[in-house]
């Protein structure tokens, strides 16, 4: 229990230790004023901070912001549109990846003429050296974390490892799917919910063991909050007012803006939201020094 009114689910229990160390924070009724139900649509909207879906990443541009060489790391299956587009080197570090490229067959020289194939191959070639690099620095896990076996897990191990190298990017993108949940949720969502706390109890332990690491603020999102209604699958995908969680060492606990008021619901008969993805962004970029 969070408050009188705001309840945990069960599955969610592993983040318990966060919440009352005050590590943990959530914020509510996240969303957009008329949310697409289009996840393709969705996903572009959170991961440029713009309702028309367009522009860079916007942890691409707050870090072009700071002036910050970078890498952007995303250690997620499919990479993060988030950190694409600005000056700063952004790398798709997916275990699957994680291994000797040659790079002979990188080579920019063997693009001849083709001014387009040289940049493509000078981009690709400077990437693979610094996931090299990377590779080269990664530091050990602390000793007796005990890891969840799941993909996002494996996640969680690879982010330690870099936070703790001493050369420690400055953004790690880890990614989790499973909540298009339109039908069965009721059994489905349970258990995304236990891997992700699983997982990010993991992190948070593992993170507080480190030595000589940075501050570090974990932010999660979904593009899609909850329905008010079920569907005739017992499914409620597509919803507004999401809630994020907030995870480190400087976090507005408990909470960051307001739960809406079930009273006034929108057209398609879901909440209100009250907090703008860009609001987020700003006060999660804030808890990072």
């Amino acid at each position: 229990m969070l408050t009188r009114e705001l309840i945990l689910h069960p599955a969610l229990a592993p983040l318990q230790l966060a919440w009352k160390t005050r590590r943990l924070a959530f914020a509510l009724g996240v969303g957009w004023a008329k949310p697409n139900r289009s996840h393709f649509k969705a996903m572009d909207q959170w991961a440029t901070a713009s309702p028309s879906g367009s522009g860079i990443g916007w942890l691409a541009a707050t870090m072009d912001q700071r002036g910050s060489p970078g890498p952007l790391v995303a250690l997620g299956p499919s990479g993060s549109t988030a950190l694409e587009g600005g000056v700063a080197l952004d790398l798709q570090m997916a275990p699957a990846l994680f291994q000797d490229q040659e790079a002979q067959f990188l080579r920019p020289s063997r693009a001849g003429s083709n001014v387009l194939l040289r940049k493509m191959l000078e981009l690709e070639l400077a990437g693979n050296e610094e996931i090299q690099r990377l590779r080269g620095v990664l530091g050990p896990l602390p000793a007796g974390l005990d890891l969840p076996r799941s993909g996002l897990g494996q996640q969680v191990a690879l982010a330690l490892r870099l936070i703790g190298s001493g050369a420690a990017p400055p953004v790690i993108q880890m990614a989790q799917g499973g909540y298009d949940t339109h039908a069965a949720q009721a059994v489905r969502h349970p258990r995304a919910l236990s891997e992700l706390a699983e997982a990010l109890a993991a992190f948070d332990r593992g993170l507080q063991s480190l030595k000589h690491r940075p501050q570090v603020t974990l932010l999660a999102t979904s593009e899609f909050g909850r329905r008010l209604r079920e569907n005739e699958s017992g499914g409620t995908d597509h919803g507004s007012a999401s809630i994020s969680l907030l995870m480190g060492d400087h976090v507005p606990h408990p909470f960051l803006g307001t739960y809406p008021a079930l009273s006034q619901l929108d057209d398609r008969g879901d909440p209100l939201a009250t907090l703008a993805p860009p609001q987020l962004y700003q006060a999660a970029s804030l808890c990072v020094v």
